[in-house]
C-alpha cells in the first residue's frame, strides 16, 4: 500500500487528474478490497488459509509494478481495484490464520497446564516432558 502512495502524485500528473477524479480513482482501491473481503472467508474455508495467502500475495506483487503503467484512468481504476482486492484478501486470510493459531495454542496450553497440575498434585515427575523435579518449579 505504501508503495502505491508514492506513485499517486506521478499518476495524477501523468493522467492530468483533478482532485475529484483522483479521489474516485483512489476509491477503487477500497472498493476492490471491500468486495474481496467477504469472499475471502469462503475461499479460506474451501482451500485453506495457506493457499489463499500465497495466491493473494503473489497477485499483489504482480499487480504492484503494473500500477505505474496504465495511461488512462479507467485502466488505472481496474488495476487499483485488483490490487485492493489482493491486499484485502491477504489481510483477511492472515487474520483468519492468526485466530486459528491462537485457538490452537490456547487449547494446547490449557491441555499442558492441566496435565502438569495433575502430575504435580500426584507428585509425579514427568521426565520426558518437563524434566526431573517438575514439582519444584
Amino acid at each position: 500500500m505504501s508503495v502505491w502512495a508514492a506513485l499517486v502524485p506521478f499518476a495524477k500528473a501523468r493522467m492530468d487528474l483533478g482532485p475529484a477524479e483522483l479521489g474516485l480513482l483512489l476509491l477503487c482501491l477500497g472498493v476492490g478490497s471491500l468486495v474481496a473481503m467477504p469472499l475471502t472467508g469462503m475461499m479460506a474455508s474451501r482451500f485453506g488459509c495457506g493457499p489463499v495467502i500465497l495466491t493473494s500475495g503473489a497477485i499483489a506483487c504482480l499487480v504492484l509494478p503494473v500500477l505505474s503503467i496504465p495511461p488512462r484512468p479507467a485502466l488505472q481504476a481496474v488495476t487499483l481495484a485488483l490490487f485492493g482486492a489482493a491486499i484485502g484478501t491477504l489481510d483477511v486470510a492472515m487474520n483468519i490464520q492468526a485466530v486459528r493459531m491462537a485457538q490452537y495454542w490456547s487449547l494446547k496450553t490449557r491441555a499442558e497446564s492441566s496435565v502438569r497440575r495433575r502430575s504435580e498434585v500426584a507428585n509425579l515427575a514427568w521426565w520426558p516432558l518437563w524434566g526431573p523435579c517438575s514439582f519444584w518449579r
